[in-house]
């Protein structure tokens, strides 16, 4: 395991037991563990729920909607830019509103929105600030990140598209037909629609006579973030599958489990 600090102790015992006490050949025990492995780390690796990023990406940016957007006199200079750097961009009968031209992505690619969406870590505030000369009104600037709302519409569809990725890291080996994975809880569409790119990769060491082995590894972006708990995860996802082959075998032996079914 290539992405984290593990005791294979378990595992490996496991696997041992099964080809020892029940005589099944060892590459077929470590080609079957690893796909249980696997579905076992896609199952627990964190991937975002859909309502969350939308929630999180629109609180990224002071988002202005498509309708304010079209008037295209306030961006094209009518509205024009203060001294003090502000470019206003509409008004009303009570506010002026404005933002600062470094913060001002209305003309921004999908692609630059998304760049700045992984440095914004909160929203900003819209900062009300009265207009000497003018009683009522005041003016409205957006210290935030300004853009359409069709860019957060597609950057929001981009990014739940791109959900699940983090999971198929670990599904290198089974996208090249290395590993079958069979059985019950097999990984979800939207993990196993992302089989380019991935980040993950295998070791095959299934031939080497004697001691066969396989290695299994996920460098998908974001999997050494801490607050995924990736080793924590890791280590419960080997522990886990320990304890299945320790069933495993007592079923087999007691006969309520067929050992011909055991790579199916």
């Amino acid at each position: 395991m290539m992405t984290a600090s593990v005791d294979l102790s378990g595992f490996n015992a496991g696997m041992a037991g099964l080809v020892q006490a029940l005589g099944v050949e060892s590459v077929v025990v470590v080609k079957k563990e690893v796909g249980e492995l696997m579905k076992r780390l896609v199952k627990m690796t964190p991937a975002a729920d859909a309502k969350n990023i939308s929630a999180t990406i629109s609180t990224k940016f002071a988002n202005i909607g498509n309708d304010r957007n079209s008037d295209t006199s306030w961006l094209n200079g009518k509205g024009g830019q203060s001294a003090t750097g502000i470019k206003w961009i509409s008004v009303s009968s009570k506010y002026l509103v404005g933002v600062a031209p470094v913060n001002d992505m209305r003309n921004a690619t999908l692609e630059e929105v998304k760049a700045v969406s992984y440095k914004i870590t909160k929203s900003g505030s819209r900062l009300k600030a009265s207009i000497q000369g003018h009683g009522r009104q005041k003016a409205l600037i957006y210290q935030t990140i300004l853009t359409k709302a069709s860019t957060i519409k597609k950057l929001i569809a981009a990014k739940i598209k791109n959900r699940g990725r983090l999971k198929a890291g670990w599904l290198a080996a089974y996208f090249s037909h290395a590993v079958d994975i069979t059985g019950s809880n097999l990984p979800p569409s939207f993990v196993t629609r992302h089989k380019d790119g991935i980040g993950g990769y295998y070791i095959d060491g299934l031939q080497v006579p004697g001691n066969p082995s396989f290695s299994i590894a996920n460098r998908a972006a974001g999997i050494g973030n801490a607050k995924n708990k990736m080793d924590w995860i890791v280590q419960a996802a080997l522990d886990g599958r320990a304890k299945d082959m320790a069933t495993n075998m007592r079923l087999f032996i007691s006969g309520k489990k067929h050992l011909s079914d055991y790579a199916k």
